[in-house]
């Protein structure tokens, strides 16, 4: 129940560098104050200090005017216009050679003595006293990844109190010698972070044990800490690591980049290395210098644009890691406005506050109250952060729905209740002294809140009850509702962006007092340890790559009653603990998956058991082709949870109960099946499973006959390599995650990526291109020459190759390429349209961007079958449209060697209605579908 800070760095007060400029630039006005006042050292019997730097701000970050300290350690600043002004002293603008430590004033004597704390003085005061306490040294010098060279100007903070949470002390940048210096008074804890700004490094914290290769430390919990007794601290190096990226497009909901809009990245765990930086005109941005860990990507436009803003995470796993996340899509919103008032409709400043809905969400700060927010299309809780600066406060959450976004809507007055104008509710929490992970606390929620995965995102807490030592506990909520109370175990990692809550206890259906009262006796108790469920969730179309940030909630059954919630690391992982013993079963969402829910099978939990759903684990994602294959004469479908099944023209055949499979390819007669990481690779000849390789999930799979022997090819990825197999495997190549395979000419082509170039394989590499990852790629033979048709992508053009390489067309990135009765079909896509070439382009349809298309021949002719997607129904092209059925965007579509003198087209039309083939009509195979 963590809420992001979205505030990002303010430019520091550097106290312990204050260059004052000793002349002053104020113009004498009628009005004026004069700011007066003594130096002296903290001494028993203090002693004023000489020649000290006095600087006058108007806020942290504005400096006024300054001027030195006399001989009695006297200064004065006369004249100043009326207004509110912030004081600091130094003995030294050098840090190296500061004797005190430098501080701003507060009239409490308030450690420490930073901008946050100073007293901002508006009237004439001659008593703006300072006691400089004797300073220490923290020191250290900044090298590159080599650990010899010195690095200059990489900004160094000091900290103080805790690394994570605590104050930011003062700032400055490395001298030519890569060396810096704090002056700092004994005691601490104090930490130091380096911050390289407009270098690619990656930014750290410090620890003692870091040297070249170990870079320090990449999360602010495991920073660490300095405590100065009576000596300076030097030696406190860093060696900084190559910083990672992550890059991408801001379009909106048409596919149209947009430029200019504020996007912000940050990190939970690293609690430093924040940035904002705005899109291109082409809406790209690139955040380069970062540290491994979980990185947020945050847009936020302007209200006025009609976007609404946009969070996602992202995890680098490496050092130096460069991610490319794609195009991340702004919707419309619609917009939202109110104001947050007390109950007598006053309203109230500076109120941070939030909304959430399915996935996204959302927070911004009211200065005057008056708010406005874009939201999407659908269902938004809107709540407020309940500690805010000057207090607590608490609402009910307004539920906003959205189903037009051209639509505006005035929530007009929001009331918020403080502890005056609240609901108190008491109780105590008994652990009767039991291990739990975490912390206990006591929660509360609407009555009736609903926690389905469709609308847990929007499942605001009403208020929340820390426990004492003693177990007491009090909670603010809204007076006269209905609400729930949950004692629940709760932790979070912000190193690893894990958190997770598990329900322990529970009080239902509680009408809380009316304004100003108290309700006593709300008692909650732990009462046993339970067990333990951990799980990996991973994307079912790449096992090897985990997600991460996913939500995964525990229902109990009967009947999905809400009892916890998780979040996954970087890894995927995610876990609940203290989990009391019953039945359950787990859903898991992602806003990169927004209409899918994976359950996990019903499941018993006894106290003190450990479950562990990793192999498999669960997955998200759509599975891809093939789901539907041609084996032989045969149509094989993957199932899903009904397992893998063959058709033999006259029946079914169940074949395995593992559906969810991977790739899928036929050699030597063969069904060659993987099954993923936890099974590995299988083959099946009509009646028996051959086991092949425990290397499951892999890259990619594809049967290459160079015209005397059929060999599979297999690239494993993730470092595991290209293998072929004809009985046994043999090693064929160490550049593995290949972007894609397919034969021509009775040669190989591997499109290896990643600037490894392009190549084809008879019994030696052969170089074709440098141009890789290209886009599409198919094999056309127009009757006389088989060529190999490559779309490049990027600009880069489409082009034949039959030994040399021949120009095609500009119009690259197309949508789609199929060869037809010895013609090659382009969907150009784009509005390009959708044209067939022989020795010259043939318009066929204006309905490009279609959703598949397929060539069967009939036994009398090839025919083009086409989904055009978007309602636009399903026809088949043989020199003229016909149509076939007013479908569209079906689960697969594919065909298949049906019988001994024709090709079948079958058709999976997806869930409820299932899969048929077609030879001029529809016919009936099966009612389940892959996609159930």
């Amino acid at each position: 129940m963590k809420k992001r800070n979205f505030n990002f760095i303010k430019a520091l007060a550097m106290a312990s560098t204050l260059l004052f400029m000793l002349v002053a630039t104020a113009s004498p006005l009628l009005a004026a104050i004069t700011i007066s006042g003594t130096v002296t050292d903290s001494g028993a019997t203090p002693a004023p200090i000489a020649n000290a730097y006095v600087g006058l701000y108007t806020d942290c970050q504005s400096y006024y005017d300054g001027t030195m300290t006399d001989t009695n350690g006297d200064y004065s600043f006369t004249d100043i216009p009326d207004g509110t002004y912030f004081v600091a002293v130094t003995d030294n603008p050098d840090p190296c050679l500061q004797n005190y430590v430098a501080e701003f004033w507060n009239d409490t004597d308030m450690e420490p003595h930073t901008c946050d704390n100073t007293t901002p003085v508006s009237t004439t005061r001659a008593d703006v006293d300072f006691s400089l306490q004797p300073g220490y040294q923290i020191s250290g010098t900044v090298y590159a990844p080599n650990g010899t060279t010195p690095l200059e100007d990489v900004f160094l903070v000091l900290h103080f109190g805790d690394a994570c949470d605590g104050y930011w002390l003062t700032g400055m940048l490395t001298d030519q010698s890569g060396q810096y210096c704090f002056t700092v008074p004994a005691g601490g804890p104090y930490f130091v972070s380096a911050q390289p700004q407009g270098i690619d490094y990656a930014p750290a914290w410090y620890c003692s044990w870091a040297e070249p290769g170990l870079f320090g430390e990449f999360c602010c919990e495991n920073a660490e800490s300095i405590n100065i007794i009576d000596a300076d601290v030097s030696g406190a190096d860093f060696y900084l690591a190559d910083g990672g990226s992550i890059s991408g497009v801001i379009k909106d909901s048409a596919g149209n980049p947009i430029a200019n809009v504020p996007v912000n990245i940050g990190s939970d765990g690293l609690e430093i290395g924040w940035n904002s930086i705005q899109t291109g005109p082409d809406g790209s941005f690139q955040f380069t210098g970062l540290a491994p860990g979980i990185w947020y990507v945050h847009s936020q436009p302007d209200v006025s644009s009609g976007y609404a803003q946009l969070v996602r995470d992202y995890y680098l796993e490496s050092v130096g890691e460069d991610r490319n996340i794609g195009t991340l899509t702004l919707e419309d919103g619609a917009l939202i406005t109110g104001t947050f008032t007390d109950p007598t409709g006053t309203p109230i400043p500076d109120i941070e506050f939030e909304w959430g809905g399915k996935f996204e969400g959302g927070e911004a700060e009211t200065e005057t109250g008056y708010f406005e927010i874009r939201l999407p299309l659908g269902t938004h809780s809107l709540t407020v952060e309940h500690d805010q600066d000057d207090g607590v406060y608490c609402m009910l959450p307004v539920q906003i729905t959205v189903a037009d976004t051209s639509v505006p809507q005035s929530l007009g007055d929001v009331t918020l209740y403080d502890p005056a104008t609240g609901a108190t509710i008491t109780g105590t929490v008994t652990d009767n002294g039991l291990y739990y992970e975490g912390e206990l606390q006591v929660v509360a929620f609407a009555h009736g809140q609903e926690f389905t995965p469709d609308k847990a995102g929007g499942a605001v807490p009403l208020g929340f009850g820390m426990p004492d030592e003693s177990g007491n506990y009090t909670l603010l909520a809204p007076p006269s509702a209905t609400i729930d109370l949950y004692l629940v175990t709760g932790w979070e990692s912000e190193c690893e962006g894990a958190e997770s809550v598990v329900v322990v206890d529970s009080l239902t259906n509680i009408a809380t007092p009316t304004a100003g009262q108290v309700l006593t006796g709300q008692n909650l108790a732990y009462t046993n340890e339970g067990g333990y469920i951990n799980a990996i969730i991973a994307d079912r179309n790449d096992p090897m790559a985990s997600i991460c940030r996913a939500n995964a909630i525990l229902y109990s059954q009967p009947g999905d009653v809400f009892a916890g919630f998780a979040m996954s690391n970087g890894w995927g992982d995610f876990s609940f603990s203290n989990v009391p013993a019953g039945e359950y079963r787990i859903a898991v969402t992602h806003p990169d998956y927004p209409d899918e829910i994976t359950w996990s099978p019903v499941f018993t939990l006894n106290v003190s058991d450990w479950l562990w759903f990793g192999q498999p684990p669960l997955y998200l994602g759509e599975e891809t082709a093939p789901n539907l294959m041609g084996w032989g004469h045969n149509l094989v479908a993957d199932f899903g949870d009904r397992g893998l099944w063959f058709h033999d023209g006259t029946q079914w055949n169940w074949m395995t109960n593992r559906g969810h499979v991977g790739q899928m390819a036929v050699w030597d007669g063969k069904l060659v099946v993987d099954f993923g990481p936890d099974y590995g690779l299988h083959c099946y000849d009509g009646t028996s499973w051959t086991w092949m390789s425990n290397k499951g999930g892999v890259n990619f799979m594809t049967v290459w006959n160079n015209g005397s022997t059929e060999k599979l090819v297999v690239d494993f990825g993730g470092g595991r390599r290209i293998y072929t197999y004809n009985g046994t495997w043999s090693w064929f190549n160490n550049k593995d995650d290949v972007n894609g395979m397919l034969v021509w000419d009775n040669k190989l082509v591997v499109d290896f990526g990643a600037g490894r170039g392009v190549y084809n394989y008879d019994t030696s590499w052969h170089w074709m291109s440098n141009k890789d990852d290209v886009a599409t790629a198919v094999v056309w033979d127009n009757g006389s020459t088989e060529r190999l048709v490559v779309d490049f992508g990027g600009g880069r053009r489409v082009y034949t190759y039959n030994g040399t390489w021949s120009w095609l067309s500009n119009k690259d990135d197309v949508n789609a390429m199929e060869v037809w009765n010895g013609k090659l079909v382009v969907d150009f896509g784009s509005g390009r349209s959708m044209y067939n070439y022989d020795t010259s382009w043939h318009w066929m349809t204006n309905k490009d961007d279609v959703a598949q298309m397929v060539t069967w021949n009939d036994g009398v002719e090839d025919k083009l079958a086409v989904d055009f997607g978007g309602g636009r129904g399903m026809s088949y092209y043989d020199g003229a449209w016909n149509w076939m059925k007013n479908a569209s965007d079906v689960s697969e579509m594919i065909a298949y060697e049906g019988t001994l003198w024709s090709d079948l087209l079958a058709v999976d039309f997806g869930p409820g209605t299932g899969v048929y083939y077609y030879d001029d009509s529809w016919n009936f195979m099966k009612s389940w579908s892959t996609a159930d």
